[in-house]
Parts: structure tokens; sequence; C-alpha cells
């Protein structure tokens, strides 16, 4: 028997069982580092995705923000305007009113009058204030009821305030308390001719 020849196979058995072995060994810690890996590429792109879904919530939260700050400022604006438009209107209706005498005024005057005449048929002497302009037309429509006109605010649209004699009844029948007390009515209806508000 061959010595050399025995020592060579045993030698080669020994590599291949060696070389197996470190090649299972090496696929085990191939596979481990596959598995390895495959977990921190999972990890990471979870991390990554979840890093992305976070920023893609604060983007979508700082638009839907910013969008409703947009709309407010517009809302702000728009409302700006629409005030100043409705106070252009109701300074302009309030400018006619105060030029024109037509027979509505006129109209108006004697319902007035007529209104002061139920109190002063209580005992109460009036005395009628109204604007330098309007001191002939009141005096000729007051006549009948026997009130004295004098000469009150030149700042007043029109209309007149009645005073009684011990100056304890003030009826203020002015076309400015009438404007003070239905502004908010006026400009509503101001607002809706203006803007088609419902």
């Amino acid at each position: 028997m061959n010595v050399i020849g025995d020592a060579r196979k045993m030698a080669t058995t020994i590599v291949d069982a060696r070389a197996s072995e470190l090649d299972a060994k090496l696929d085990s810690a191939l596979s481990a580092a596959r598995k390895l890996l495959d977990s921190a590429l999972l990890e990471a792109m979870t991390r990554t995705r979840n890093a992305i879904e976070s920023k893609a919530l604060e983007a979508s939260e700082r638009l839907r923000s910013a969008e409703a700050e947009a709309d407010l400022k517009v809302k702000l604006r728009a409302d700006q305007l629409r005030a100043r438009y409705i106070d252009e209107v109701f300074s302009e209706v309030r400018r006619r009113l105060a030029t024109d005498r037509g027979d509505w005024y006129r109209s108006y005057l004697e319902r007035a009058i007529s209104a002061v005449a139920q109190e002063a048929s209580k005992g109460v002497k009036f005395t009628l204030l109204c604007r330098k302009d309007d001191i002939e037309l009141l005096r000729e429509l007051a006549s009948k009821y026997g009130f004295e006109v004098a000469e009150g605010s030149t700042d007043i649209i029109g209309g007149f305030v009645a005073l009684s004699e011990d100056s304890s009844m003030r009826i203020d029948l002015t076309i400015d308390q009438l404007l003070a007390e239905n502004e908010v009515t006026l400009r509503g209806l101001i607002s809706r001719k203006l803007f088609g508000d419902a």
C-alpha cells in the first residue's frame, strides 16, 4: 500500500470535507447577511416611508393652513370692499335726502307734524326746530296746528325736533334720527341690492 497515495487521498478528503464545511458556513453566513441586509433595508425603507409620510402630512397641513389664511385674507378684503361700497351708497342716500325736497319730503313733514299734534292734543305746547332751509315750508305746514317754528341745528338732513315748552319732552323726527334707527336694515337692503345677498 502506498502511504503517499493514502495521504493525498486523506488530504483531499480532509480538504473536501473542510471545503464543504466552509461552503456550508459561508452559505449560512451569506444567508444571515442577506437576512440582515433585507431586514436593514426593510427598516430603512419603513423609516424613509414614515419620514416621507410625516413630511407629506406636515406639507399638507401647512398647505391647508396657507389656504385657510389666504381664504381669510380674501374674505376680509371682500368684506372691506363690500363695507366701503355700502358706506358710499349710504352716504349718497344721505346726500340725496338732504338735497331732494320733492313731494315725498312735504308728505313726510305733514305726517310728522300730525304725529306731534296728537301729543299736543294732550295739552303740551311744542316748538318745532328745523334747519334754516326748511323754516318756511315747516311754518306753512305747521300753521294749522299753531306750532311755533324756529331754526335749530343746521347739521341735520331734514325733518325737525319737537321740543315741549318746558323742555320735558323732545320728539326727534329728523331724517337723521330715522336713518340712525334703521341703519342696520338700510345697510342690509343696500347689500342685497349691490351684491344679491339673500
